[in-house]
């Protein structure tokens, strides 16, 4: 990895907090007027455009697969969702936290 774990829970804790205050965000505006917006309505392409490019550079950064973290942030919703993953031939973990997602990438490095 290029940078040390607790360098990179700085990453990821931007990363959690971005998206939580962009779905903030969004949930507010829905309930000022009424509807539902598109998450690709331009206010909101923007918000999630500027968390992609911090992801990309997270990953440049820190040396994190891309993969792995786009999976972290959207499909386990940096740990909310407590999905499992596995380095092969090694037993699945559950990965809860950012911590615990930092330990998972560490620990084979």
């Amino acid at each position: 990895m290029k940078t040390t774990k607790e360098q990179a829970r700085i990453y990821l804790d931007i990363i959690s907090t971005q998206k939580e205050a962009i779905h903030m965000h969004e949930n507010d505006i829905e309930s000022a007027i009424g509807v539902h917006v598109d998450c690709d309505a331009g206010v909101f392409r923007t918000m999630w455009s500027f968390l992609d490019r911090y992801i990309d550079l997270t990953a440049e950064q820190t040396g994190i697969d891309m993969h792995a973290l786009n999976w972290f942030v959207f499909e386990n919703n940096c740990g909310k969702n407590k999905m499992s993953s596995a380095w092969p031939g090694k037993e699945m973990r559950v990965i809860d936290s950012i911590d615990a997602f930092l330990d998972f990438q560490y620990e084979n490095e």
